[in-house]
C-alpha cells in the first residue's frame, strides 16, 4: 500500500512539474500605433535557469535577448530592457 501511495505522489509530481515547462517558442502580436507586430520568444533553459530571446519577424530582427524572465505561479513576465519591452503571458491547460 505505500509503494502505491508513494508511485501516486511521484507520478502527480511529474504530471505537475511537465505541465510548469514553459520551454519552446512563445507567439505574440504587439499593438503599435495601429499596426501589429508579430513577437516570438524562444525560451530555454539550462543548468543556470531560464534564458530567452526575441524575434520580430515583421521587422526582420532576430535573437534579441531577453534581459529577465521570470515564471511564477503560471505568469511568465519577460523583459527587453534596452528597448522598453515587457511581455507578459499565463500558462494555461486545455484540461488534457
Amino acid at each position: 500500500m505505500k509503494t502505491l501511495i508513494t508511485t501516486l505522489i511521484a507520478i502527480s509530481t511529474l504530471f505537475k512539474i511537465q505541465a510548469q515547462d514553459i520551454t519552446g517558442d512563445w507567439n505574440g502580436l504587439l499593438d503599435v500605433q495601429g499596426m501589429q507586430l508579430r513577437l516570438v520568444f524562444h525560451i530555454t533553459t539550462s543548468d543556470t535557469g531560464l534564458s530567452a530571446t526575441m524575434d520580430s519577424p515583421d521587422q526582420g530582427a532576430t535573437g534579441i535577448p531577453v534581459s529577465s524572465i521570470v515564471f511564477k505561479d503560471d505568469t511568465l513576465d519577460l523583459q527587453v530592457a534596452p528597448l522598453g519591452i515587457r511581455y507578459r503571458g499565463n500558462l494555461e491547460t486545455d484540461g488534457k
